[in-house]
């Protein structure tokens, strides 16, 4: 089993995350590995917790089937054609002329799945495109992509501490990642900036 072979051999979060079907089996699948979850976390951080409860996330949808799966054909009219006459996800809609097509299809008509993921209404759009995006992302990216997290989650804020802090969370990941000087300065610099700013709160 998955999480068996993890916690026996041990895990490198690189590993881990080096393709997108290990990552959901050992972070979000039913024989998820703590021990993987774990390696993220240590890794990267904040951002390596997000990772794992995006793929958590990933994986309750993949356990559950699409939010809005798209039916087959019925008398009635359906998303992939019918004797009435409705079209796939097209403006055409329905032969009374109304939209019947997916809420989530693009202006071509055609169904995205990143767009989808991205208009979750329960705000977890965001940690999608962590998931979806973490290898490409650089810091300022990242920096505003946890912004954007967040905001979601109500935890917003424009002070010093809080940007110094994302930033700071943003660095780290980027340079856990990619281990190049130059995100490891980032990252130095950064954790200055918070521990400058942290100094007066401890020493009062």
């Amino acid at each position: 089993m998955a999480s068996e072979d993890a916690d026996e051999v041990g895990l490198r979060a690189e590993h881990v995350l080096a393709d997108g079907g290990t990552a959901l089996a050992l972070l979000g699948g039913e024989d998820a590995s703590p021990a993987a979850r774990a390696a993220v976390v240590q890794r990267f951080g904040r951002v390596g917790a997000l990772l794992v409860l995006g793929y958590e996330e990933r994986g309750r949808a993949q356990h559950l089937g699409p939010l809005n799966p798209l039916p087959n054909a019925s008398p009635n009219g359906s998303h992939n054609g019918s004797p009435n006459g409705s079209h796939n996800g097209s403006r055409s809609g329905a032969v009374n002329g109304s939209h019947n097509g997916s809420s989530n299809a693009s202006p071509n008509g055609s169904h995205n799945g990143h767009r989808e993921a991205e208009q979750l209404d329960d705000g977890k759009g965001h940690i999608e495109r962590l998931v979806r995006d973490f290898a490409d992302l650089d810091a300022l990216g990242l920096y505003r992509l946890l912004g954007e997290i967040d905001h979601d989650e109500g935890l917003g804020g424009d002070g010093d501490g809080v940007d110094a802090h994302r930033w700071l969370h943003a660095t780290y990941a980027v340079a856990a990642r990619d281990g190049t000087p130059g995100a490891h300065r980032a990252y130095m610099r950064a954790l200055d900036r918070v521990m400058r700013l942290v100094r007066p709160l401890v020493a009062s």
